[in-house]
């Protein structure tokens, strides 16, 4: 007998706002602390509130950061090699962040003042970015882009905790090809009936490599999933 198929962790996480839900929240935001976030941290947390980054439904704590740069893994044994984390940066986020209290919730917004989510607080703790660096990328050397990115776009402090998405980000003319992974789970198991998918990411057009591994796979899988890195 096969075994079912299930996302990463066993559930396809969702926590993204709509209709009664999202205006209640838009309401309850100007009442909450806020913090600024970049496009980057934007993106990150439609990611987590879609799926993307299932099993996590949010911002991961301090058992799980410290499991990923020492084993590979979350704390529950799940593979995992990138802390998806939150990291306030900024005199008057790090002020916010700093008074947080367990169980808070606090309203995101991005520089236009959109509300992207609602971040559900529920610990804090410190990091060290040379460990981080060192643990994930096997060097300390900033001219590496992740390392670089972890000492520009990250502070001492870590915030844990879940989030729910209010608005999603546009992607211009490639949002109509937009699939979330809820979309994609249907088309794969609901109308293709396929069991077995292999997925294929590129930031460049398909080359001859490319097909010559996409078409061996196809051999022994029934479908073939492409999700192109596009920007807007």
């Amino acid at each position: 007998m096969k075994k079912e198929q299930t996302p990463v962790g066993g559930k396809l996480v969702y926590r993204v706002l709509a209709d009664e839900a999202k205006e209640k929240a838009i309401q309850e935001a100007k009442k909450l602390p806020s913090l600024i976030i970049d496009r980057e941290a934007a993106i990150q947390l439609e990611m987590l509130a879609t799926g993307v980054l299932s099993p996590h439904e949010g911002f991961v704590g301090k058992d799980d950061y410290q499991s990923i740069l020492a084993r590979g893994r979350l704390a529950n044994g799940i593979p995992w090699t990138l802390p998806p984390t939150f990291s306030p940066v900024g005199e008057a986020n790090e002020k916010v962040a700093a008074g947080l209290q367990k169980g808070e919730k606090v309203s995101l917004y991005d520089n236009d003042g959109t509300l992207i989510a609602i971040f559900h607080f529920t610990e804090r703790y410190k990091q060290d970015k040379e460990e981080r660096a060192q643990k994930l990328f096997g060097t300390k050397d900033r001219a590496h882009p992740g390392v670089d990115n972890i000492y520009r776009n990250t502070g001492d402090t870590l915030l844990a905790g879940p989030v729910d998405l209010v608005e999603r980000q546009h992607w211009g003319p490639f949002e109509k090809y937009r699939l979330e992974p809820k979309d994609a789970w249907k088309l794969f198991q609901e109308e293709r009936k396929w069991k077995t998918v292999v997925a294929f990411q590129t930031a460049n057009p398909i080359h001859r490599g490319h097909e010559y591994l996409q078409k061996c796979a196809l051999e022994i899988l029934d479908g073939l999933f492409i999700n192109p890195i596009v920007e807007t």
